[in-house]
């Protein structure tokens, strides 16, 4: 499980989103779900959350819908909600085929779509298997020391010069997303995020005080806030270990919002 979350991404969906509501008096069900997924074009267009302008149905008792027949039925609130819009599947389906036009320049193997794994992410290939990584450091730093440690021990990545910026939480990693500045948390964390200037891929005056932090907790929990990073306990820690994101906003009037894609800014390039 550990390394297939090294290349997954957590979007957390609040389902009134896509028009989930319960069908007899028309109010919204929130339903927070959790979508693990490899596709960052499928996180992009599936994590939102709900903006709070509505009022949402408590998911108990029963309702009353109408099958294609016509005929009215009861049915419990908690079964109804375990069924999807159709602008729910619209919109996976949407940036799936986004993220295949994407990477249908590269080969696919047979046995990849055999088995309905390691056809997607197709950004970084294995130089010494036939499997693909949306990360090349992650690649370099979990994949092919354990899989292909002869390989990598006469490699140049493993001869650069190491640094402290190279321990584990670098698991982590920058992408800009509607002009704000996210960190993806791969690597459990216990301490929330605070950037430092000598690992940030962009100048910290640019961004604001806000911090909106996206956290999924060790044992399932959805949370999301928002709190002032440059506060005295921004590094706070948590009940529990966490996975999820944390973004930063540019400050208005300073800078504007920013036109540089600072994507995976700090993994290193190939050459």
């Amino acid at each position: 499980m550990k390394p297939v979350q090294q290349v997954n991404h957590n979007a957390i969906a609040d389902l009134c989103n896509w028009d989930f509501k319960d069908p007899e008096n028309g109010l919204f069900y929130r339903k927070r779900s959790l979508l693990n997924t490899d596709s960052h074009y499928v996180f992009d267009a599936m994590h939102r959350y709900c903006a709070g302008k509505h009022r949402h149905q408590h998911l108990e008792g029963a309702t009353h819908f109408q099958t294609p027949d016509g005929i009215w039925t009861t049915v419990n609130r908690t079964t109804f909600a375990g069924w999807y819009t159709d602008k729910f599947c619209d919109a996976i389906l949407d940036a799936y085929e986004k993220h295949f036009h994407a990477v249908d320049s590269e080969p696919v193997l047979v046995s990849s779509l055999l088995s309905g794994r390691g056809t997607m992410n197709k950004t970084n290939k294995c130089p010494f298997c036939p499997k693909w990584f949306a990360s090349e450091k992650g690649m370099w730093r979990n994949h092919i020391p354990t899989n292909h440690p002869n390989e990598y021990a006469a490699s140049e990545e493993n001869k650069r010069p190491k640094h402290e910026s190279d321990s584990v939480s670098d698991g982590d990693y920058w992408e800009t997303i509607q002009g704000a500045y996210v960190r993806h948390h791969i690597v459990p964390r216990e301490h929330l995020f605070v950037p430092q200037a000598n690992d940030s891929p962009f100048p910290l005056t640019l961004v604001g005080n806000d911090r909106m932090n996206s956290i999924i907790l060790e044992h399932g929990e959805a949370k999301q806030f928002t709190d002032n990073w440059r506060s005295g306990d921004s590094n706070r820690s948590l009940d529990a270990k966490w996975t999820g994101t944390t973004t930063f906003y540019p400050r208005i009037g300073v800078g504007g919002m920013p036109t540089a894609d600072y994507s995976n800014k700090n993994e290193r390039k190939s050459d």
